[in-house]
């Protein structure tokens, strides 16, 4: 057996469940997570009508681009860091942090936009990846033997 053979391992569900996350993360930030409205000036004409318009801003052009991007990246980096139980937990924590921080993102800016909903399907993935990856039982019922 090889050295690489040793350490290479296949990609199981939760980390598949992680990498859809951390890519929806990604996406969200192309989507709209703010609307605004422009100062409205005056035209200085009487009787100029002035319309007031909604515009909306992408993830990249908002306050959240650098904290979703960092906790998708940071998300994915961990993915490679997977040296035992306790590394596994430790890692599985920080995944958690980050995934957290996208819902938290999502709901400080709450509205039905493309990009903040992106942004809480994000989160709530990597969370789950998360919660997988640390080896809680995913099962659910009771734990009774059966007869």
């Amino acid at each position: 057996m090889t050295v690489k053979a040793r350490h290479a391992r296949n990609l199981s569900m939760m980390d598949a469940v992680t990498i859809a996350g951390m890519l929806t993360a990604i996406g969200s930030l192309f989507g709209a997570w703010e609307r605004y409205t422009p100062a409205v000036q005056s035209l200085g004409l009487p009787g100029a009508l002035v319309s007031h318009v909604s515009l909306q801003r992408s993830g990249f052009q908002s306050s959240v681009r650098w904290p979703i991007t960092v906790a998708a990246l940071a998300t994915g980096g961990l993915l490679l860091w997977n040296r035992g139980r306790n590394a596994r937990l430790y890692s599985a924590v920080l995944q958690a942090g980050c995934g957290a921080a996208c819902v938290a993102m999502a709901m400080a800016h709450l509205a039905l936009l493309g990009g903040v909903i992106g942004g809480f399907a994000a989160g709530t993935l990597i969370l789950f990846g998360a919660w997988g990856r640390s080896g809680a039982s995913l099962s659910f019922g009771s734990q009774e033997p059966q007869p």
